[in-house]
């Protein structure tokens, strides 16, 4: 495993292996030409066309090569860090290296055995030294963070050689050979500690196998065109030939986050609009720039934007994780009301109302939602219930909702459960039910994919 890839991780036991090798060195060579977007075109050229001569640099090529040895050992001891902080119980660090004439051992500069020997002031790599200090700790008590002081002794412990184990001779007349079994069984991943979202738990729930086309085998490029982070249900057959219904739904969850004024929503939209590699024409922009303005513009002289804005202990867009048995649930709730021991989580939609009504819509949105109250659950302990509500921003006057108390979303919790066992076990069964309304299905709203 790569340092980069072990970012995040623990174990109790780690092996930080080579420590004396060093990297590529990217200063600007003779002979070599370097690209830099700050300092353009970068060589070390011969003076007065004498190409064979030694080559000289400008002056913008030494400060090129000063910053760039600057980044490398900066982001050498960044690597360097996060390898030693792997380790629960045991640190090995391993490295070939000789001696020089005098007899002493010199780490290569820009290696991590360097870095080590001059931040810990190592003289000679040998005997065993000690490190000592007080740290300062964050410890969670009685669901509360405290701060602990603690001394701490590290002993480092040197070995300059290892003896190869003696191997034992064999006598080839005696020895009996038994016969090569070869095991053909699966070797399985034992998968943890993997980060399951809303979105996947949607999708499975509406279809097994439509998680297995889009997660498992990377078929999201379809699925894309008609899904944004915000709505996780296929009524894409019902969408309007305006820019992309994507990008209008990402650019009003924007708008609504950030609380844009009336006045500004054109201005603000068009800036949006931008950050999108979106190909269309100025009147294309202009018309789903008008069609987002009169969608804000109708939610906020809304009844339900007039409750909501009655409150004043809430979160937009709040992002919240938490961790169950052996993996993290994650999920980012668009508008979420403290009203002392009750919660209520609105989530925005711009789907269309003219296929499906409100209610419809809610028995597809409600293992999302769970999902949400679920992680709400998690994280305030004394909450006594959880109201869960859509909006449609095109018809606010429309708004579904369910409660759902503490008690209900452990049985949520042990669907959830299930479901994780079943993508891990990659149990994807076919869910007909939902083939009329989702991307992978035909014209006989049969799926496309023959299993």
């Amino acid at each position: 495993m790569t340092i980069h890839a072990s970012k995040g991780l623990e174990f109790p036991i780690v092996f930080l292996i080579d420590a004396n090798g060093v990297g590529i060195d990217d200063k600007v060579k003779s002979k070599g030409i370097s690209v830099d977007k700050r300092f353009g075109i970068l060589t070390r050229t011969p003076l007065n066309n004498d190409y064979f001569s030694q080559y000289h640099s400008a002056p913008i090529v030494s400060i090129y090569n000063y910053i760039t040895k600057k980044k490398s050992i900066a982001e050498l001891k960044r690597l360097l860090y996060v390898g030693v902080t792997r380790a629960e119980n045991s640190l090995f660090v391993t490295a070939s290296i000789k001696r020089n004439k005098d007899g002493e051992l010199n780490p290569s500069k820009g290696s991590f055995l360097h870095l080590l020997k001059e931040g810990l002031s190592i003289d000679d790599f040998s005997g065993t030294f000690n490190i000592e200090g007080t740290v300062n700790f964050m410890l969670e008590e009685n669901e509360k963070f405290i701060r602990s002081k603690r001394n701490i002794s590290i002993s480092i412990h040197v070995i300059n050689q290892i003896d190869a184990p003696k191997t034992e001779e064999v006598d080839q007349e005696t020895h009996e050979q038994n016969d090569l079994v070869v095991s053909t069984q699966t070797i399985h991943d034992l998968i943890k500690n993997e980060i399951i979202s809303a979105t996947k738990i949607a999708v499975f729930n509406q279809c097994p196998f439509k998680y297995y086309l889009i997660y498992e085998l990377g078929y999201s490029a379809l699925h894309s065109k008609i899904s944004s982070d915000n709505s996780f249900v296929d009524y894409s057959k019902e969408d309007s030939d305006e820019l992309s219904a994507n990008v209008k739904g990402s650019i009003i969850h924007k708008l609504l986050e950030e609380e844009t004024p009336l006045d500004l929503i054109k201005n603000r939209a068009s800036d949006l609009m931008k950050s999108f590699d979106e190909r269309s024409s100025s009147e294309e922009n202009d018309k789903t720039i008008n069609s987002i303005y009169e969608s804000v513009k109708n939610y906020y002289s809304s009844e339900i934007y007039g409750r909501i804005k009655g409150y004043e202990n809430f979160r937009n867009e709040f992002e919240i994780y938490t961790k169950l048995n052996d993996y993290f649930i994650y999920g980012i709730l668009d508008k979420v009301i403290f009203d002392g021991e009750n919660i209520l989580i609105f989530d925005y939609k711009t789907d269309s109302l003219q296929k499906f009504t409100a209610e419809e819509k809610l028995e597809n949105y409600k293992p999302q939602l769970k999902f949400y109250a679920l992680l709400i659950s998690k994280l305030l302990r004394n909450v006594k219930q959880i109201t869960c509500s859509l909006i449609f921003i095109e018809d606010p006057g429309k708004v579904p909702s369910f409660k759902v108390y503490p008690d209900q979303l452990k049985e949520f919790e042990k669907d959830l459960e299930r479901i994780v066992y079943s993508m891990r076990n990659g149990i994807f069964k076919t869910r007909t039910s939902h083939c009329k309304s989702c991307y992978f299905s035909d014209s006989k709203n049969e799926c496309v994919v023959k299993h």
